[in-house]
């Protein structure tokens, strides 16, 4: 649950869902991703920084430069967190409410 909330905390960040959006165009260089954000170096590479450690984004090092693509594993281990995490509970919830119903009726 905690690499869940982690997750969360790091698209719970309105800049960070704007790269992600960014990204889904393909590979961008980090100058490009600055130039699109209008926002410092240092606020673009903290805001990539957390998306690499949550492991949504990665990078790929050509010289100098990192050029940044989503990490289609990572959204891919996103969503089985969110199935088994959150979405099984929510149905095994709703099942035993469905369960309890039945019960209390023919009581």
């Amino acid at each position: 649950m905690e690499n869940l909330a982690d997750l969360f905390s790091a698209l719970g960040e309105k800049g960070r869902l704007k790269i992600i959006k960014f990204l889904t165009e393909g590979e961008k260089c980090v100058c490009e991703i600055i130039e699109e954000f209008e926002l410092s170096q240092a606020a673009i590479s903290h805001h990539l920084r957390v998306l690499r450690q949550v492991g949504l984004v990665k990078v790929r090092r050509e010289g100098r430069w990192g050029y940044y693509s989503l990490d289609r594993e990572g959204f891919a281990a996103l969503e089985r967190l969110l199935k088994e995490e959150i979405f099984q509970p929510v149905s095994d919830i709703a099942e035993e409410n469905s369960t309890s119903q039945i019960t209390s009726q023919r009581n």
